[in-house]
């Protein structure tokens, strides 16, 4: 009896096994059609309307969660790549009111801007750029396009920018509740939430400070992609959202268009078929030298590394960036990049 289970059982193993290499053998026949169904003709189009990604990591709900978008880094890799194929025709981004972040929109703005350098258009449209809400980092992006086409019923929310920040120190008195928290210079302001009633002077100057810098990079980099000068930037958010006949007039678009209207403009001879930059990405390998880069996202903390999938959020961990600074070294790469997108921590 001992003897005919483990004969089923090793059927049953062999099964299995069999199964599992008929499956990778089903996904490699797949990956190269599907390499090889690429179009010798193509128009790449990129979706920034849900925002951008630093990184998405390894953890399996982490990939479930972000499906087939691409992180900045290989978006932006794959639009320079793009840029050297004569394949690919032309670049449609669609923009939206997503909230961005001013380093991902000036990294992206860069890689567009090697694309135009080929001399293939490159349209950015939207139906409408953050409607009545504030929208500046996609309008930014939206300028590093050669055109920005806006839907007739949109509008461009290029508002300006203002800081929020709430103290409870006023109800935690009400309760009589008295906060205590160690704080080792002025500028640091986390504790103020709960240890003031408002702004120190200190909390408001490094609050000014930060936006004004950012404000002033919006505006000049606007009026770069525009190719106007910054007093028209400046009405533009004076007089903002503006209606789509209103940004059309003011030169803050160049035409209005709906979706279709825009694909079409680039059918010539053969129309180009209009491929994903997530699916082209797959087909695309870096060239070049190899380093090691080492992604530093989210809070510092003590410890591992964590990741939580209800907040879709990360920790750095003191010990994993360690580790992996360290696999780095021994690698034998020629150079190690630490990339850090992190609102600080321990």
């Amino acid at each position: 009896m001992e003897v005919e289970m483990i004969a089923v059982v090793g059927r049953i193993l062999k099964w299995i096994g069999a199964l599992t290499v008929a499956f990778i053998l089903l996904i490699v026949v797949l990956a190269v059609s599907i390499r090889e169904s690429l179009p010798e003709k193509m128009v790449l189009q990129v979706d920034f309307r849900d925002g951008t990604t630093e990184y998405i990591g390894d953890h399996p709900l982490a990939l479930i969660q972000k499906g087939n978008r691409l992180d900045i880094r290989r978006q932006v890799e794959t639009i320079l790549k793009a840029a050297a194929d004569d394949r690919v025709v032309g670049l449609i981004g669609r923009v939206g009111g997503a909230r961005m972040s001013l380093a991902h929109v000036q990294e992206i703005s860069d890689a567009i801007r090697v694309f135009r350098e080929s001399d293939k258009p490159s349209v950015a449209f939207a139906e409408s750029i953050g409607g009545l809400a504030a929208a500046n980092a996609s309008y930014l992006l939206a300028t590093a396009f050669e055109n920005i086409k806006l839907q007739p019923s949109g509008s461009v929310g290029l508002v300006g920018l203002s800081v929020e920040h709430p103290f409870f120190r006023g109800s935690l008195d009400s309760l009589g509740v008295i906060p205590s928290f160690g704080k080792r210079e002025a500028y640091k302001t986390g504790p103020n939430l709960f240890t003031e009633a408002g702004f120190t002077e200190a909390h408001r100057e490094a609050a000014e400070a930060l936006l004004s810098g950012h404000f002033e990079q919006l505006v000049a980099g606007v009026a770069n992609g525009r190719d106007v000068d910054q007093l028209k930037v400046r009405s533009w958010i004076d007089a903002a959202p503006l209606s789509a006949q209103a940004a059309l007039s003011e030169g803050a678009v160049d035409q209005l268009a709906y979706l279709d209207e825009v694909r079409s403009a680039f059918a010539g001879a053969s129309e180009p078929t209009i491929v994903d930059l997530a699916d082209y990405a797959q087909h695309s390998s870096a060239e070049g030298v190899e380093v090691a880069l080492v992604h530093a996202v989210g809070t510092i903390v003590p410890g591992k590394s964590t990741y939580d999938p209800v907040g879709e959020s990360n920790t750095v961990g003191s010990d994993t960036i360690v580790e992996a600074i360290r696999d780095a070294l021994d690698s034998g790469a020629p150079a190690i990049v630490l990339r850090v997108d992190s609102p600080g921590g321990a």
